[in-house]
């Protein structure tokens, strides 16, 4: 996956190619309002292949969210050649990968292990940090806790993870489905200290069925 970032004001813009999905991908975020993208592209398999048509849609995005004084210092052709090359790495990528990618299930969701799947968005974002950790300590949760059972928490879970840089420790914790509860619990909040995360704060979405969970950012929610 190539990636660049560009800072302007209070937004940052990630854009780049995702050689797992095959297309090209742009985010902006707010850091004034929002913990999440504003703009999210590129979440869909070949959504996006060519340079020439992803730009021009990023720029309508941008115009259309008010941020019309940004220059995308990045040209059709270098994004072309960056998207070249990632091709070739990918396909050396290990067979676990390119199995996953080949499998896609319906819905826009991958098998992950033997009765969940996670997100297009979630599976990029777990492809350029490890998050191993986080998608199966919430599937654990939902038989050895009873989530899957519990009334509030069963339909929808809402996991947020919270990292500190200064002692490098990260929480992880579960609200209940809060359009099933007039009131908000916390079901679970889970402390590790020997974590990173390159991410301040991260919401998760888990949302149990009867064949299994489905897992999935909060902004595709």
């Amino acid at each position: 996956m190539s990636q660049h970032t560009i800072k302007h004001l209070h937004y940052e813009i990630t854009l780049g190619w995702d050689a797992a999905l095959g297309t090209y991908f742009a985010s902006v975020i707010d850091f004034s309002e929002e913990e999440y993208p504003i703009i999210w592209m590129g979440t869909t398999l070949s959504e996006y292949p060519e340079p020439g048509v992803f730009l021009d849609v990023l720029t309508e995005k941008l115009i259309e969210a008010e941020i019309s004084d940004v220059t995308i210092p990045f040209t059709g052709k270098l994004l072309a050649d960056e998207r070249d090359a990632e091709r070739v790495t990918f396909s050396k990528k290990a067979p676990e990968i390119q199995r996953l990618v080949a499998h896609k299930k319906d819905g826009g969701f991958y098998p992950y292990g033997q009765n969940s799947w996670i997100s297009e968005g979630l599976f990029r974002l777990a492809q350029t940090t490890d998050l191993s950790w986080v998608i199966e300590g919430i599937i654990s949760y939902q038989e050895s806790h009873g989530f899957s059972q519990d009334p509030y928490l069963r339909h929808l879970q809402f996991w947020k993870l919270n990292s500190c840089l200064e002692d490098n420790s990260v929480t992880l914790s579960c609200d209940n489905d809060r359009y099933m509860s007039e009131e908000t619990y916390q079901a679970a909040y889970i402390h590790f200290s020997d974590r990173s995360f390159p991410l301040q704060k991260l919401t998760i979405c888990c949302a149990p069925r009867k064949k299994g969970y489905y897992i999935y950012l909060s902004q595709e929610h």
